[in-house]
């Protein structure tokens, strides 16, 4: 990943966790599983970007990065 995606990678992710937090509490009575797959997926797509210059070998590969995405979105489905 170029730096430059890599950093707006990781501020997408952390902009995206704290949003997620901010309404959490309101959809945690919804689905608790959900809720924890999502913060779960949170802490694994930070450990992955956890500096904020881009380190030269990438911690996870493209695909896993994305995987943990949609493990998210799907997740985030099952709270509507």
């Amino acid at each position: 990943m170029r730096p430059i995606g890599y950093q707006t990678a990781r501020g997408f992710v952390l902009q995206a966790e704290r949003m997620f937090e901010n309404v959490a509490d309101d959809l945690g009575s919804t689905n608790a599983t959900a809720l924890s797959d999502i913060r779960t997926g949170f802490v694994e797509l930070k450990q992955s970007l956890t500096k904020v210059n881009a380190p030269k070998q990438a911690i996870i590969d493209y695909s896993m990065f994305v995987g943990i995405i949609s493990k998210i979105e799907l997740a985030a489905g099952k709270l509507t």
